[in-house]
């Protein structure tokens, strides 16, 4: 059996190259799809080139890692949120639903978009009576549908959740996140200040130090504007989750 495991390695390697390549390539299209949607053709086209150039994006566009699959369902699923709230029909918050079920299933802050794509809807109906129609519990069931199919255990056995009696547990991995277990990896988050570090740290080794201060003034710009809102409301969550862990990669 083994043998022909090790046999097998350099095709699965291939497998996975392409699964990865394949994946990265669809966030880029994905990119120039909701670049175009929210702005114009020279948005979407600089968008695509900053995505592709970004050194985080090549080395994850070499690894079949969760991050590379998670990004392309997030925006799977904030593409089809727009198109859920442009065209207001049941089957488009259906699709919706499905693809943050899909997200959520990877990592479990994919279902962030959940609040996204309601906020969207209650912004259409200026109040928050929309929530007593229908639009907004179709997308949620067919998100819940999705999320148990790709994780039956949150149903049939939801104290996996905390387990931690090894390493691939869920609950081990968010002691490890929080700082509550120290492993070999995480020392060197120790005294580093949450939020802040990501930028003075992280986001200029992921894409440079001229993009990290583009985004701030962008950001900083969109809300002037107030555009974008709902694009900046799933960044401002995913962020909010996430930039207070000890773990900060």
């Amino acid at each position: 059996g083994l043998d022909t495991f090790d046999h097998a390695k350099p095709q699965i390697h291939q497998v996975l190259r392409l699964l990865s390549i394949a994946i990265s390539l669809a966030t880029l299209l994905l990119i120039w799809y909701l670049g175009r949607w929210l702005y114009n053709d020279w948005a979407a086209a600089l968008g695509m080139i900053l995505f592709a150039a970004a050194p985080a994006t090549i080395q994850l566009a070499h690894f079949a890692t969760v991050d590379g699959l998670h990004t392309l369902l997030c925006l799977i699923a904030f593409a089809l949120s727009l198109r859920a709230l442009d065209r207001s029909r049941a089957l488009d918050y259906a699709l919706g639903g499905l693809a943050i079920g899909l997200a959520g299933a990877v990592r479990f802050n994919g279902l962030l978009l959940g609040l996204v794509l309601v906020a969207g809807y209650l912004l259409q109906r200026g109040s928050l009576r929309g929530l007593a129609t229908r639009p907004p519990w179709i997308a949620g069931g067919t998100a819940l549908v999705a999320l148990v199919a790709m994780q039956p255990y949150l149903a049939f056995d939801p104290e996996l959740i905390l387990r931690s009696e090894s390493t691939d547990d869920l609950g081990f991995s968010l002691k490890v996140a929080r700082g509550e277990i120290l492993r070999i990896w995480t020392l060197i988050d120790v005294n580093t200040i949450p939020y802040l570090h990501y930028w003075t740290d992280l986001f200029p080794q992921a894409c440079g130090w001229p993009l990290t201060l583009g985004i701030l003034g962008a950001v900083g710009h969109a809300i002037w504007r107030r555009q974008s809102g709902l694009l900046l409301l799933f960044c401002g969550l995913y962020f909010a989750q996430v930039g207070g862990l000890h773990t900060k990669h």
